[in-house]
């Protein structure tokens, strides 16, 4: 990725194009190994996410000014980041309605431009939620102890159930598989 400047082209931004370099400090380099890390849940440590996302910068039309890094770098965890970045764009849209640069457009769309803000930044913190209110601890253990008996009871409660074959792997296969997706989001 590259950096915007105004007046020229608009950079390449396919993050898959990275440098194998670049690459290589967060990925195996087997092919195997790196596609059951993945599947596996754990192709990335925090360190190597890390450097990924560094690698990756978000590109900003006009650049960020020294007094936006500043105030960013004051600002409290990443809601309060979020949260400040939102006031800088509510503000500008304001500032630049009643500057007139926005044509000649209501007030209605105008609310509706900062509504649609609004309803941004609460699906935001609906997100953050979900993130950082950890899934209770005996729901988990509890899931894993269901998928641990049911994997192995399923196929014979099936077999009983059913009286096609083909019919009785389905279900099993379709059972397990949403069972495990259960104990995976519990995890």
């Amino acid at each position: 990725l590259d950096i915007f400047h105004p007046g020229e082209p608009w950079p390449e931004a396919d993050p898959t194009k990275l440098h194998s370099s670049e690459e290589n400090e967060y990925t195996s380099t087997n092919k195997f190994l790196r596609s059951l890390q993945y599947w596996l849940g754990v192709d990335r440590s925090p360190e190597a996410r890390t450097k990924y996302n560094a690698s990756r910068p978000l590109l900003v039309i006009g650049g960020v000014s020294d007094n936006e890094i500043a105030f960013l770098q004051k600002a409290k965890g990443p809601s309060a980041k979020v949260t400040l970045a939102w006031s800088w764009l509510s503000e500008f849209i304001m500032r630049e309605h009643l500057a007139g640069s926005l044509g000649n457009i209501g007030p209605p769309i105008v609310s509706r431009i900062i509504q649609f803000l609004s309803d941004g930044m609460i699906y935001y913190n609906h997100a953050r939620k979900i993130m950082y209110i950890p899934f209770p601890f005996p729901h988990a253990q509890l899931s894993a102890f269901f998928n641990l008996t049911m994997v192995p009871a399923v196929p014979f409660l099936m077999d009983q159930y059913t009286n096609e074959l083909w019919l009785g792997i389905t279900l099993t296969f379709l059972v397990v598989a949403c069972l495990s997706g259960l104990h995976e989001v519990a995890r």
